[in-house]
């Protein structure tokens, strides 16, 4: 948790949001977009949901090495560049 809270406070000092996806619906409505329907689902991203049916679906999006390695050297430069008192933090 200590780690989502610092990117969400770096990306918030570069005035962006990593969680613009809860904000959809309302940025689709300040473009002009009328009768804006909104469906939320779970998706679980692991094998790790009791329920058979959730842990089903988390098996077909095991995440690439490549996206775990860009994640985290994207994650890296955000705390570095942007939260300076950071700079020692073993990520």
């Amino acid at each position: 948790m200590k780690w989502s809270n610092f990117m969400a406070e770096a990306a918030d000092k570069l005035g962006r949001k990593v969680d613009s996806a809860k904000r959809y619906r309302e940025q689709l409505e300040e473009a002009g977009f009328t009768d804006v329907v909104e469906t939320r689902y779970k998706w679980p991203q692991n094998r790790w949901p009791k329920d058979q049916a959730y842990k089903e679906l988390g098996k077909s999006t095991p995440p690439s090495q490549n996206e775990i390695t860009a994640t985290t050297v994207s994650m890296r430069m955000l705390l570095n560049l942007i939260l300076t008192n950071l700079r020692d933090v073993d990520c």
